[in-house]
């Protein structure tokens, strides 16, 4: 039996923040300012210029999700394997906790396309920032 290496944890959460900032700026530029979708990032398509404390808690909250991320992925993969899917699973674990659930607030404020796409674009990004950040873990053997 192995433990989690924590300094991993904390390093790939690092990569995976990185990772997620930019594959989110990417897709909202890329298809989600059309609809000016501001949930799906709280830092971008604002109405307004968001203030300093607004940007270091947003990329404080982000860079925890990402230490969680790479936590969940370091729980799951001793029963799944260190494999690429295993990964998805993390990333997809997040994303119901993160991404669906607190969209379910937006229905009546967005249409139903617009917010399907995000919530597609949210989890493609969760899964490749997950699978970026799960590529630096490896464990510690006890």
């Amino acid at each position: 039996m192995s433990q989690i290496n924590w300094s991993r944890v904390v390093t790939g959460g690092a990569v995976w923040f990185v990772s997620y900032n930019l594959l989110t700026g990417l897709a909202w530029l890329a298809f989600l300012h059309r609809w000016g979708l501001p949930s799906f990032h709280p830092l971008l398509g604002a109405p307004q210029t968001p203030s300093t404390g607004r940007i270091l808690g947003v990329l404080l909250l982000t860079l925890a999700m990402g230490i969680f991320a790479m936590w969940l992925y370091a729980a799951i993969r001793p029963r799944y394997g260190a494999r690429p899917i295993t990964s998805a699973y993390a990333a997809v674990g997040l994303w119901l906790v993160w991404g669906l659930f607190p969209s379910f607030d937006s229905f009546t404020s967005l249409i139903a396309g617009s917010l399907l796409l995000e919530l597609v674009c949210k989890l493609g990004v969760l899964i490749v920032a997950t699978a970026v950040g799960a590529s630096l873990y490896s464990e510690t053997a006890v």
